[in-house]
């Protein structure tokens, strides 16, 4: 994983802020502008009168990422193509695994237990740091696309995923997801130098 992750330039998604304030980061979900559906989202928030710039160029930046170049197809073109979900199984997953599925969806879930340790590891890093889940029971279709997309070699481009959910976070507006990507979120505000104190600490 080591070496994966220092290609990715992924250092500091793997090493994030131990010390969050719980209070900005709610108000940074609180203070973040909805949209219409025919507006493009505007990337702001507001924390103690500072404005703040979650736009995926920001997030690129405080989270140090750099380009790199990967011969397989990136996450986001996986996402808009029919995948051939039993070999996604097989790579990312123990042997003889099989989907959690209906009549309607053959492929709904993978179960928390399937993936294999390598996967595992990815996958915590995926659901702190990248693509927060509130459900720790389950591996969706997407989280699995992006899990075979990590371990075979595609590019994941997380500061477009990063900024997109929290604009969606944000205009869900649902208290349980006002706690994802805590550590991203003190970046950012620490680069838009909003006032801080140790008040509440989580």
């Amino acid at each position: 994983m080591k070496a994966k992750i220092r290609k990715r330039r992924w250092e500091e998604i793997t090493s994030p802020i131990t010390r969050i304030n719980a209070n900005i980061i709610w108000e940074f979900y609180a203070n973040t502008p909805r949209i219409e559906m025919n507006q493009a989202p505007t990337y702001k928030s507001y924390v103690r009168g500072t404005e703040v710039d979650f736009s995926p160029n920001t997030i690129m930046k405080v989270l140090k990422l750099r380009a790199a170049y990967f011969d397989e197809p990136v996450y986001h073109q996986r996402l808009n193509e029919e995948q051939e979900y039993d070999e996604i199984a097989s790579e990312i997953c123990v042997v003889n695994t099989e989907w959690v599925g209906t009549t309607k969806n053959k492929y709904k879930y993978l179960r928390r237990g399937d993936p294999t340790p390598e996967a595992k590891g990815w996958y915590e890093l995926l659901k702190r740091s990248i693509l927060g889940t509130v459900n720790n029971s389950e591996v969706n279709k997407k989280r699995a696309i992006m899990l075979y997309c990590i371990i075979m070699g595609g590019e994941v481009k997380v500061h477009e995923i990063i900024a997109s959910d929290i604009q969606r976070i944000a205009e869900k507006n649902s208290a349980e997801g006002w706690l994802h990507y805590p550590s991203t979120i003190m970046r950012l505000c620490m680069k838009a130098k909003v006032p801080m104190e140790d008040a509440n600490p989580i």
